[in-house]
């Protein structure tokens, strides 16, 4: 009654699209945990993460600036800033006769990060089932994120800007927004 994969192949984010179309159908849906059932990569290298990344931001921009530069400004402050501001705290700390302001600085960037850390262990452990080695590349993987979202922003409207699954796409303005 929604039709197949077929209606949804040219958008941008294909499986938002679908449960759109369910959505609008009035059909109840429900999401149930299948990755004892089914595989799936989103992700296989560096360029496929990089691509999927802007895929999913420029399609969320597209539909709400505001919002998508609020989320891109969040994951920033939550999952990269702590991580350059620690070397400045210290530097700070060292330097600055307000041992109170440095000191809570650098409490704030350590708590921050700890709790970082400790986030993304307990999802591999406990979520995803990978290996608790992914909490050791937090800083990494928020630095690509970060770097990743803001470029999505800037280049959103450019022709070709998502390149996903060898195809190659353009957001406009005219295209039906998902829901």
């Amino acid at each position: 009654m929604i039709g197949t994969h077929k209606v949804v192949k040219h958008e941008l984010v294909e499986d938002g699209a679908l449960g759109a179309r369910v959505k609008e159908g009035k059909f109840r849906m429900k999401m149930v945990r299948g990755e004892r059932y089914i595989d799936a990569v989103w992700a296989r290298d560096f360029k496929t993460l990089w691509h999927g990344l802007r895929r999913l931001m420029i399609s969320i921009y597209s539909q709400d600036r505001r919002g998508a530069t609020l989320m891109t400004i969040a994951v920033f402050f939550l999952l990269f800033e702590p991580f350059l501001l620690v070397p400045y705290a210290l530097i700070i700390s060292q330097q600055t006769d307000d041992i109170l302001f440095s000191r809570i600085l650098l409490d704030i960037n350590l708590a921050t990060i700890a709790i970082v850390f400790l986030a993304n262990a307990i999802q591999s452990k406990f979520g995803v089932f990978q290996s608790p080695m992914y909490a050791i590349a937090s800083p990494l993987s928020g630095a690509i994120v970060s770097v990743s979202f803001i470029s999505s922003i800037l280049d959103a409207k450019k022709v070709g800007a998502v390149n996903w699954r060898d195809r190659k796409y353009t957001v406009n303005e005219n295209q039906h927004p998902l829901k």
